[in-house]
């Protein structure tokens, strides 16, 4: 299972949050001449320093839950939203903790520092604008992506699969349609005329 933001008020951190490009050579003294400094890794790293304001007790108390439980202490990856750029990425807290600040009648500050992982998210082309929260499935026949619960995986994955769920259709000639269906075990696993992709949200 995918985690990600849980709360969509607030979904994105304080403006005057921070961001950094994390240092990502390594370097050694040789014996003669001037250091010598190679690059780790390719892809690029972001640091961020962050703070949100929670208007209720009940918005913290819900952002506990998910950092102990489901982040299993902070210690997990979770997708959100880039701050500026909107695009989807992974991110992590580093260290795996918090700073809480009461503000009075209710209202508290929250801050922590994080990082955004390097790597493309697969799914993202088929979460809804303006969310945090992954597809349950996807099921894009045009372009043979599948996946169930994050894992990008085959069309027979699918088939399993049962539940009232929010189906987000792309289809041919470009539009979108959101509805409400049901489904016993009978998600298409090849395209029904007209259409592009189906993406799941279980309700």
């Amino acid at each position: 299972m995918i985690q990600h933001w849980p709360l969509a008020d607030p979904f994105y951190p304080l403006l005057n949050s921070t961001s950094s490009h994390l240092d990502q050579s390594a370097s050694f003294q040789p014996d003669v001449g001037v250091p010598i400094t190679r690059r780790r890794i390719t892809g690029r790293i972001e640091g961020w320093n962050m703070s949100l304001i929670l208007r209720d007790f009940a918005r913290l108390e819900s952002f506990k839950t998910w950092f102990n439980d489901d982040l299993q202490a902070g210690t997990l990856p979770f997708v959100w939203r880039h701050p500026i750029t909107k695009e989807v990425a992974r991110f992590k807290f580093t260290p795996a903790t918090y700073d809480t600040s009461y503000l009075g009648a209710g209202v508290s500050r929250i801050s922590f520092n994080a990082l955004i992982l390097p790597g493309r998210v697969w799914f993202a082309p088929y979460m809804r604008p303006n969310t945090a929260r992954p597809p349950d499935w996807v099921a894009d026949y045009a372009g043979d992506v599948f996946g169930v619960d994050g894992r990008r995986g085959v069309a027979a994955d699918l088939d399993p699969l049962a539940g009232v769920f929010l189906v987000w259709q792309r289809n041919t000639a470009g539009t979108n349609v959101f509805r409400e269906v049901t489904y016993s075990s009978d998600i298409p696993l090849i395209a029904p005329a007209g259409v592009s992709w189906l993406v799941g949200y279980k309700l």
